[in-house]
């Protein structure tokens, strides 16, 4: 029960993390795919399915307060998350760099094609945030997984 409530605070503090003070930064600062990284490494180095559902509470949070691009957002958010984790489950490697920024890369290009963006400063941006994210967190998974 606890486990759940620090999961659920966890993904509520990193949406309101990613959507009011990295959104309101200057610059390509601004593009820091957060919770598409958190969840990414949940479903690719965890090998778990919540990172679905964190991908699945953040398009729901997009919906709830109109922010997002398209008003369907949780349903293309949960579509990344599911097929995402299918492509982890059956074609990246788990533990690895390489099969958790192919998981990423993955991820990431669906997203933008889904929500039809392709905005080539901001992309790119995001895209090497991404990167560098999911490369910190596969470096730091040791530590992280004593905490977690």
């Amino acid at each position: 029960m606890i486990k759940s409530i620090v999961i659920i605070a966890t993904l509520i503090i990193a949406i309101i993390i990613e959507t009011s003070f990295v959104s309101s930064l200057t610059g390509p600062l601004c593009c820091i795919p957060l919770i598409l990284a958190l969840a990414v490494y949940l479903i690719q180095y965890r090998g778990s399915k919540l990172g679905i559902w964190w991908l699945a509470g953040y398009g729901l949070y997009l919906d709830y307060m109109q922010i997002g691009i398209w008003p369907v957002e949780t349903l293309i958010w949960l579509t990344i998350g599911i097929l995402s984790w299918l492509l982890s489950q059956r074609l990246f490697t788990n533990r690895s760099l390489y099969g958790i920024l192919g998981c990423g890369l993955f991820a990431f290009f669906l997203s933008n094609i889904l929500h039809l963006t392709f905005f080539w400063p901001q992309t790119a941006w995001e895209l090497l945030f991404l990167i560098l994210l999911l490369s910190v967190l596969s470096y730091l998974s040791d530590k992280i997984k004593k905490i977690i």
